[in-house]
């Protein structure tokens, strides 16, 4: 990779990444000069343009103002948008694979606690605490929602001491 792509992928991202987040020139000014490194609008407006090329002192103080990993400024655009889209896609399946595994996790759990010998008062509530377990993936407060359908104490985690004496 060439100085000169750095700087022009550097000037296109700044630029890319200011627009995205809805900032005037003078919102990232303001921000720089938060950060340390006070650049004026017009100087800002020549580093977008290619006319002012970057130091690692405004890489710096750029990856501050703008709150990304120094990465996304010297990555060429186009990667740095797919990317972005494969980080997308890959948390959205993710989510879905988890989404999935609480349904099915759910449906398990529903139908063992069809058949526990308990009133059905208690059963609705068990019902209750193991949907929102498995919407909210909370485990310590659905734990202490289960034992209070179960009308039963929650255990006490013990203490743990120093060392022995």
């Amino acid at each position: 990779m060439e100085n000169d792509d750095v700087n022009r992928y550097v000037q296109e991202n700044v630029r890319a990444l200011r627009t995205e987040r809805g900032w005037r020139l003078a919102d990232l000014s303001e921000r720089l000069q938060a950060a340390g490194r006070p650049m004026a609008i017009s100087t800002l407006s020549k580093l977008e343009r290619g006319e002012r090329s970057v130091d690692a002192a405004d890489l710096v103080a750029l990856t501050e103002a703008l709150e990304v990993p120094i990465s996304r400024l010297i990555i060429d655009p186009e990667l740095a948008d797919q990317n972005a889209v494969n980080k997308l896609l890959n948390d959205w399946t993710q989510s879905y694979r988890e989404r999935n595994q609480a349904i099915r996790g759910l449906e398990v759990t529903t139908a063992f606690i069809g058949e526990l010998p308990i009133a059905d008062a208690t059963r609705e509530r068990v019902r209750a605490w193991t949907a929102d377990f498995f919407e909210n993936y909370d485990f310590d407060a659905a734990a202490l929602r289960l034992f209070e359908a179960l009308d039963m104490e929650p255990p006490t985690k013990p203490k743990r001491g120093k060392g022995k004496n």
